[in-house]
């Protein structure tokens, strides 16, 4: 890590910091052994509540939680040397589409993962574009890599870039509370590091999965299964489109516990459970029933409950409406 964050006095309450590694796990208590609640990236910006020995109790700003008070950041224990207070002035105006490993000079290659949100200094050259890292490093990705920030919702090329990016997480193990790329998918011949200090695990969770491909289409939902069916727009089964959700529910009276991205037809893509890695799903050989069968009939071949719901806006009359997060 920079030495100046190091030097940094430790934040007020309320005040804001900034994510200084690659990845980093969000705990639910002051503890290396305490349970992963979500992982943070680099750049992502929380606010601190208060610290312990070498822990910061935040919220992720940019990672939503539905709690009895209303919509949040979500809450947990990160690292001291996981976070520092924000810097002024950058403007986080690209994302990264898929995990990438960037160069610096002299340096081993920095691995950082889809979703991350980068400020990028203008420059290309060879195909790579300019960024800066924190402390005023510059550094460089892929130009294929690196998405400009900003992209509305509803359209085709939208729903197309949300599938694209979970595509590039086919094969990565589960991993609970997982929101990260998996370091193995990227590992080439040079030296891998991360910001920030040695990398935690890496990997995805069913929402964490979710989560990540629409972040890198420049649209944040909230960080877990419920959470996001809470946010997201229901819809009957033959409204489905793809990049929209189907949610489960695994029986009466227990709630949401698993999401699923729809990518069109009968297929689908998921992080299922521990042990198995993502992986492109049929309905049929998933719910005992294809999609069509739903459409016609509505979900019955299933022991428990199934929801369909969008947080993308249809088209109206060949434009697309404003979307609205974090209401049904």
């Amino acid at each position: 890590m920079e030495a100046r964050f190091e030097e940094r006095p430790d934040p007020p309450y309320g005040k804001l910091l900034s994510v200084v590694a690659s990845v980093a796990d969000l705990l639910a208590a002051p503890s290396v052994t305490a349970e992963r609640l979500t992982q943070l990236l680099l750049n992502e910006p929380l606010r601190c509540f208060g610290d312990e020995n070498g822990w910061y109790m935040v919220e992720a700003l940019e990672q939503k939680k539905l709690s009895d008070d209303g919509w949040g950041g979500y809450p947990g224990w990160v690292a001291k040397d996981r976070a520092a207070p924000a810097e002024d002035g950058p403007i986080f105006d690209g994302v990264l589409v898929r995990g990438t490993l960037a160069s610096k000079p002299s340096a081993s290659a920095l691995y950082l993962s889809a979703g991350t949100r980068l400020a990028m200094t203008g420059e290309h050259r060879n195909g790579l574009a300019g960024i800066r890292l924190p402390g005023g490093t510059a550094a460089w990705v892929p130009d294929a890599d690196i998405r400009r920030a900003g992209i509305g919702t509803g359209s085709a090329a939208t729903r197309q870039n949300i599938i694209d990016t979970a595509m590039t997480f086919i094969d990565t193990p589960y991993l609970w509370g997982g929101r990260s790329t998996p370091l193995q998918s990227l590992r080439g011949g040079p030296a891998v590091s991360g910001a920030g200090g040695p990398l935690p695990a890496t990997g995805v969770d069913c929402s964490g999965l979710v989560n990540l491909s629409y972040r890198a289409a420049g649209i944040d939902v909230p960080r877990d299964a419920r959470d996001q069916h809470a946010a997201a727009r229901p819809l009957p089964p033959a409204r489905l489109r793809p990049a929209d959700l189907i949610f489960l529910t695994p029986g009466e009276g227990r709630g949401i516990d698993h999401v699923i991205l729809y990518l069109g037809g009968e297929r689908f893509i998921e992080a299922i459970e521990t042990g198995r890695s993502v992986e492109v799903g049929t309905f049929r050989a998933r719910f005992g029933e294809s999609y069509e069968e739903m459409v016609r009939a509505g979900p019955s071949g299933w022991s428990g409950r199934i929801h369909f719901a969008s947080f993308l806006e249809e088209r109206d009359n060949g434009k697309d409406r404003p979307g609205t997060h974090g209401k049904r």
